[in-house]
């Protein structure tokens, strides 16, 4: 089984683009031979797999659910969509072990405010496939702190770590070739008991001009600082905007990197499956 985080599809995508995406996500796990768990919290109850009733609700207002806010959801019934840290909480919880995203959180870089992604990764032993930390972030501090936390980070085919929309950034990363070479690693950081996430990156198929992507990013950031805009509500902004100043072509790199992750995720969550 592959989880997925369903704040991807409720608050990081255009309402238009996301059924789309969320379909050819399933489908790429799907045609690789895994089986796609989308995970949110459904009107107080954690739901891990979702059907056509339950997205089109999800798509209706949820709120971003991080690992603070799982309790109160379920105690007063609503409905949120999960982030990276608690879509892997809860997929350890349930007993999956491989979940794919486009990008982790991390350091931002006005507030140094600090991603709950960063801590959940150091604590629950996931597999999880994106591509980088996304690049409305200190990239630098960032990569930082994946190895302060202890965070294992691989790069799938490629020795850079990549930005999110950009295929690479300015800190190397042991490469590894295969499947096969990502379970053999997953597997002997489990027999050690290492306790974090096996963190493994891939660069987008179609980044950005990084050009393009600088001059949207630099003007995106001064209307968020303008309009004081903060906490866990910034990188949704910086998102959307950078989805209308590049028209579009945002929204078309994240599209094709979630589906790439995804498929890479199934991959290997075939290689980790038991057998016999």
């Amino acid at each position: 089984m592959v989880a997925l985080e369903s704040t991807l599809f409720a608050h990081g995508l255009p309402g238009q683009a996301a059924p789309k995406v969320w379909s050819e996500v399933e489908g790429a796990v799907r045609d690789a031979g895994a089986v796609p768990a989308v995970i949110a919290v459904m009107e107080g109850k954690v739901r891990v797999g979702l059907d056509q009733a339950a997205w089109a609700k999800l798509g209706q207002g949820a709120e971003k659910a991080g690992l603070q806010d799982l309790g109160r959801l379920l105690a007063q019934g609503k409905t949120g969509a999960t982030t990276v840290a608690s879509t892997a909480f809860l997929a350890w919880k349930a007993g999956i072990g491989v979940m794919a995203t486009g990008g982790i959180g991390g350091v931002h870089r006005e507030n140094r405010d600090i991603s709950a992604d960063l801590p959940a990764l150091a604590l629950y032993p996931m597999v999880v496939v994106c591509s980088g930390a996304k690049s409305v972030l200190d990239l630098p501090a960032t990569v930082e702190a994946l190895e302060t936390l202890g965070i294992p980070v691989v790069g799938f085919r490629t020795p850079r770590f990549p930005g999110f929309y950009l295929a690479e950034t300015d800190f190397p990363v042991p490469a590894v070739q295969d499947e096969r070479e990502v379970a053999q690693i997953v597997q002997c950081a489990r027999a050690l008991g290492l306790s974090q996430a096996v963190l493994v990156v891939q660069a987008p198929p179609e980044p950005l001009d990084r050009e393009t992507h600088d001059r949207a990013l630099h003007q995106a950031l001064e209307e968020g600082r303008a309009r004081g805009i903060r906490g866990k509500a910034l990188t949704p902004f910086l998102l959307e905007r950078l989805h209308q100043l590049t028209g579009g072509e945002s929204v078309e790199a994240n599209r094709k990197l979630v589906v790439a992750n995804a498929r890479l995720a199934a991959r290997i969550a075939r290689h980790l499956a038991p057998t016999g």
